[in-house]
């Protein structure tokens, strides 16, 4: 009895053939008048008369398509909430002076404004001339709760200040500042 190896039978010329990426068949009835080849093969009938009639868009060209269904977004804190207090705005600007009256650092960052920075403990910040509305976020680093005790100390600043609790509802993260002044917690 004869044999021969299967890998041999692998490594023939018919196993590592060419894959023809535009076939005859597509150029034959009935696929000429039905069919479009593939993207880089010559055009059939049926894609020749589809290319003279419209240009595909491409993704540069192709328009954006508005959403099926509306997005919901949720209401802003002042159509939820009364504010906690209100501050000054002057020329749609206020001052927020941050003080860390903790004994951890405090993650801190006036949205679209400043980059995320550290007040470090028992030092205070002030953040000069941020347009309404503006939001604030504060983060304890060591992720304890953090009661947030806001209060206008003259006109067209508002203080923060950051104060360590033991208690589940006093974990604030956001001050929200409306155009009008009004401050929210989120």
């Amino acid at each position: 009895m004869f044999s021969i190896p299967f890998f041999s039978l692998l490594t023939g010329s018919a196993a590592f053939a060419q894959i023809n990426p535009c076939p005859g068949i597509f150029y034959e009835e009935p696929h000429n008048n039905r069919v479009l080849v593939p993207q880089g093969c010559p055009p059939n009938a049926f894609t020749a008369k589809q290319q003279a009639t419209t240009t595909p868009p491409t993704p540069e060209t192709q328009p954006i398509q508005p959403p099926t269904s509306p997005i919901t977004q949720p209401p802003l804190p002042e159509k939820t909430q009364t504010p906690i207090t209100t501050v000054t705005v002057k020329d749609s600007q206020v001052n927020v002076q941050l003080i860390n009256s903790t004994g951890v650092g405090i993650s801190y960052q006036a949205i679209g404004q400043t980059e995320v920075r550290t007040l470090n403990p028992k030092e205070e910040f002030v953040l000069r001339n941020l347009p309404t509305p503006i939001t604030i976020t504060v983060v304890r680093q060591d992720s304890g709760f953090l009661k947030v005790i806001p209060k206008e100390s003259s006109p067209g600043t508002l203080t923060l200040t950051l104060d360590e609790s033991a208690e589940f509802g006093d974990n604030q993260g956001a001050v929200r500042i409306n155009a009008n002044g009004q401050v929210f917690f989120n």
